[in-house]
């Protein structure tokens, strides 16, 4: 019953397939079906091309969505659903929507800031996806900001996750590599904004130092700055240390930082000397020039133990330096920079004074708990090694155990607003009841759900959590298809778990239109809908044998009228392709295993034309000729009804019936079993040729010619050619025939001593 069902589910297509969507209602009605189906096919691919020529270069070249299609594969019909109203939208999404489309598929992955983009950003055109096959490059859809300075290769300096910055691009690949202080230069300093609004790149003066710096010696070293200066930093000159050489021959050698330092500021003329002072100078402790940052809470003297004439910063006060006070810096606390802990204006040697209670660590850092754990120290749980890897062990010190997906969730996710103590362990307390109450208040949402994925149910389609059990085909059918989804209060939306009907009717449209009532389960199982339990015989009386258990249903049942009884006659169904000439008895001939007639060559012996011989095996069709309106008791048994065609046929042969003059009754020289070799009765009364030594021989090999010898005369010795074939020299001949009157080495006389007929039984004797 396959057959039945599949097509009755085809006819009730056909009958009532559904408007057609929007773009396509110019073609509704029966007239246009052939405007996209084949006959009695479903959507022509060929079809949609003829009307869809957009498509058709894209396919050719294998380039888009569409020409990348495999051949095999490409069916229009697969992804675009005609017949489902005005309002459906013709193109078949993925199962979450447009927006999980796999552009890849096209020749052009969305990466990127492009994978966020709405559609209609690039499909500008609506209703169609089209048309951008060729848009592929940036320039394309995007302006050219650098109008044209920087060629059109845009990747080779950006890429699609965002504009700025442009990590392809490398200053160090042009002809002017950023060095030192040129680094940390803001782009725009030396990169102009146009007018135009775009920035120059191209070309941008950099041949001279003077292009973008102001010369502040007015000319008068050249215009040369790289002599003295370096392009890490404008005050290092090159040339200092040779220029002051000379202060090496003093007692106060210039070292590192006090190298570059200028003149006047140790000499004068300035706020501490009214005119520059060379001689006299103090210069045996550093505060005899510099203020003591420390306010005199280290020793005096003592600045070289952390600080060298390099720079004031970095100090050299190390961690082991630092493990000499009375507070070791461990874990973290070593990567802490010193004036988080060191307050600028603070000192020193007080931090013990004003943080009396270091080792706590609250004096430092607040506490983010805010007293929930104030009986505790924060060394039960933290570690100095890092404050986000807690010693705590949510399984053993909660009564809350991490299990599953929670044991990767962040704790802020749990503990909102920083609270921990007391927290609420119910899944109702932080997840939302997405089923909207339906399996109680609070939910048990253990009952179905494990911890390691929301997905991961324990829940099972049957008892004890069902009544209704998932087998056959409803058990690969997406949940979403029985329990759909219902509009609750406050705009939200939820399934329908509870209350969910189990009755067929309810999901399933009555294709037989009540004919069998509305109980789908006496012949319909969950396994396949055309693998039925109906027992035709038993419902019917009318065993459906041979072809009827193949033809569909409404083959028989026109309009799928069930209801209605049907005449068992063969002729109530089929046409009487033989006019009455049998009467209606078609199961005389005929039965349900196929249109093939039982009628075969032995049942033919009771016509006028037994079929014999070669006869038993052609075709019916071969005499009865009018295929479509057949005539069997009116087909002519003559052999020239059948045959002229091979008579006229011989005028192109060595026997020219027509020119002979042979009668048309084929079956006077030839037989049914085969139409070589044939018997020429009439020659036989002067040379036997049906049997004897010379039975089967061809004409040609007695007679040399047969032109103008073949004619109703049976014994034409005119053109024989006996010693074609008994090739005997005369000179042999002669003597054996010695004696024998009339003899000559002639066919003819050959013929008149050795005849060979059926009134002879042997060969006329010889006479000497």
């Amino acid at each position: 019953m396959v057959g039945v069902a599949s097509a009755l589910f085809l006819v009730a297509d056909l009958l009532s397939p559904g408007p057609l969507a929007k773009a396509h209602e110019k073609l509704e009605g029966l007239k246009n079906c052939t405007q996209c189906h084949e006959a009695g096919q479903q959507v022509s691919g060929r079809k949609c091309l003829d009307c869809h020529k957009e498509l058709q270069p894209e396919i050719a070249s294998g380039t888009g969505f569409h020409g990348r299609i495999p051949p095999g594969k490409r069916d229009c019909n697969a992804c675009h659903h005609e017949h489902q109203g005005r309002d459906f939208e013709l193109i078949e999404w993925p199962a979450r929507g447009k927006k999980s489309f796999d552009h890849a598929a096209t020749g052009f992955a969305l990466e990127g800031r492009h994978a966020a983009l709405d559609c209609a950003k690039c499909h500008e055109k609506p209703g169609t996806f089209l048309g951008l096959e060729k848009k592929t490059t940036c320039l394309s859809c995007h302006k050219d900001e650098h109008r044209g300075q920087l060629g059109q290769n845009c990747v080779a300096c950006h890429t699609e996750s965002a504009w700025k910055p442009a990590p392809g691009f490398i200053h160090a690949k042009t002809d002017f590599p950023l060095r030192g202080a040129h680094v940390k230069v803001d782009c725009a300093k030396c990169h102009a904004r146009e007018e135009s609004a775009f920035t120059r790149f191209k070309p941008v003066a950099h041949a001279s130092c003077t292009d973008c710096h102001k010369d502040p010696h007015e000319g008068r070293f050249g215009i040369d700055c790289t002599r003295c200066h370096v392009e890490d930093s404008w005050k290092q000159i090159k040339g200092a240390s040779g220029e002051r050489a000379f202060h090496d021959k003093t007692r106060y050698p210039l070292r590192g930082a006090h190298a570059t330092v200028a003149c006047k500021d140790c000499h004068g003329p300035g706020q501490a000397h009214k005119k520059a002072v060379y001689k006299g100078l103090a210069f045996d402790r550093c505060t005899s020039c510099h203020a003591d940052a420390h306010e005199g809470q280290l020793a005096q003297n003592a600045c070289d133990r952390c600080h060298d004439e390099n720079g004031f910063r970095p100090a050299r006060f190390e961690v082991a330096d630092h493990a000499k006070t009375k507070y070791p810096l461990q874990g973290a606390h070593m990567a802490v920079a010193c004036l988080l802990c060191h307050k600028q204006g603070k000192a020193v040697k007080g931090l013990v004074a004003f943080h009396p209670n270091a080792a706590r660590c609250e004096s430092c850092h607040a506490d983010p708990h805010a007293g929930q754990f104030a009986k505790k120290a924060c060394a039960d749980c933290h570690e100095v090694a890092t404050f986000h890897r807690p010693k705590f062990d949510h399984d053993r010190d909660s009564r809350f155990a991490l299990t599953g997906a929670h044991r990767n969730a962040q704790c802020a996710s749990c503990h909102v607003n920083g609270r921990y103590k007391p927290v609420d362990t119910a899944c109702a307390a932080c997840h939302a009841d997405v089923h909207a109450g339906q399996f109680g208040v609070p939910a048990d949402c253990t009952r179905c759900h494990e911890t390691a994925s929301f997905r991961q149910v324990k829940f099972v389609h049957a008892p004890p959590f069902t009544s209704f059990a998932l087998a056959g085909r409803h058990a690969p059918v997406a949940c979403d298809k029985c329990h759909a989804a219902a509009a609750l209060a406050g705009g939200r939306t939820a399934r329908r778990y509870k209350g969910s009907p189990v009755a067929c009717e309810a999901c399933h449209a009555d294709y037989h239109r009540g004919a069998f009532g509305a109980k789908c389960a006496p012949c319909h199982t969950p396994d396949a809908w055309g693998k039925v339990a109906f027992d035709h015989l038993a419902r019917t009386g009318w065993p459906l044998e041979g072809r009827h258990a193949d033809t569909a249903c409404s083959n028989c049942h026109i309009g799928l009228d069930l209801k209605s009884k049907l005449p068992k006659r063969c002729a109530a169904c089929h046409e009487d392709v033989h006019a009455g000439e049998f009467g209606a008895r078609c199961e005389g001939c005929h039965d349900a295993r196929g249109w093939q007639s039982r009628f075969d060559a032995n049942a033919h012996r009771n016509t006028g034309f037994p079929l014999s011989g070669r006869h038993a095996f052609i075709p019916c069709e071969e005499c009865h000729l009018d295929t479509r309106d057949r005539s069997f008791s009116r087909a002519s048994v003559s052999c020239a009804q059948c045959h002229e065609g091979d008579y006229a046929r011989t005028a192109s042969t060595a026997i020219n019936h027509a020119a002979a003059g042979f009668s048309k009754q084929c079956t006077d020289c030839h037989g049914a079993l085969a139409f070589r070799p044939a018997r020429f009765p009439s020659h036989d009364q002067c040379f036997e040729l049906s049997g004897g030594p010379h039975a089967g021989i061809r004409c040609l090999d007695c007679h040399r010619t047969l032109v103008g010898s073949l004619g109703i005369r049976a014994c034409d010795t005119s053109n024989l050619g006996c010693t074609t074939c008994h090739t005997h020299s005369q000179a042999r001949t002669d003597p054996i025939h010695t004696g024998i009157i009339g003899y000559q080495y002639t066919d003819l006389k050959c013929y008149q001593c050795h005849q060979f007929t059926p009134a002879a039984a042997a060969p006329r004797r010889l006479r000497r």
